[in-house]
Order: C-alpha cells, then structure tokens, then sequence
C-alpha cells in the first residue's frame, strides 16, 4: 500500500516546468489581450504535447513544441471546415489524418502527427 501513496520526485524538473508553462500560456495571453480569443487552440496544442513528452531525461525541442502550438491549432480549424463539407467530409476527413501522420514520422515529431490528426 506505500507504493501507491509514495510519490517518486525523481523526473522533476524545474526547467521542464516552466518551458511547458510558458508554452501553453503565453497563446492564451497573447489571444485574450489581442482579441483573439482562438488562439486557445494553440494552447490546447501546446499542453497537449507537453504532457505527453514522457521522461524529463527525453524532453521534445523547443521549436518541435512551437510547431505543435501552429500545426494543432491549424488543424482543429481545418478539420471543423472538412467536417461541414457534407459527402466531401469522408474523404478530406481521411487525407486530413493521413497528413500529419506522414508528414511528421520522424522519431521526434511523431507524437506531433499524432495529435495533430486527432485534432483534425
């Protein structure tokens, strides 16, 4: 039972904290004090990403956790177009996953693609 309540403090980093915070709020100020209020999606995006990067020994690049912030949020809007397009919605429904999974296969963009075709 002192497993389960014991709390490993070993994968936590100050530095992974605070890049991650700034990433995810800083689309949310800068939307709300431009009014932009849209650019929520980029902060979507951006935590999304950040709490899915695993170890603080393998964190992502910082310009890879930038491109997810464009590339989710693009794809939210993108996809919410396609889905309206009635019978044409199946087909770019179809591209518009297979995009992203393709187009970031590499090691340290997949789990960008990932998301960023369930977004769509």
């Amino acid at each position: 039972m002192s497993e389960i309540t014991r709390l490993d403090r070993s994968n936590f980093s100050a530095s992974h904290g605070i890049r991650g915070a700034v990433l995810v709020v800083a689309p949310l100020v800068i939307g709300f004090a431009s009014g932009h209020p849209e650019l929520v999606f980029a902060t979507l995006g951006a935590m999304f990403v950040t709490n899915t990067e695993g170890p603080n020994a393998a964190p992502l690049p910082l310009p890879i956790l930038l491109l997810a912030c464009l590339t989710e949020a693009s794809a939210f809007g993108l996809g919410t177009i396609a889905g309206l397009t009635g019978l044409l919605a199946i087909p770019l429904v179809g591209l518009g996953v297979f995009i992203p999974l393709v187009a970031f296969g590499s090691r340290t963009s997949a789990q960008v693609g990932r998301l960023t075709a369930i977004f769509f």
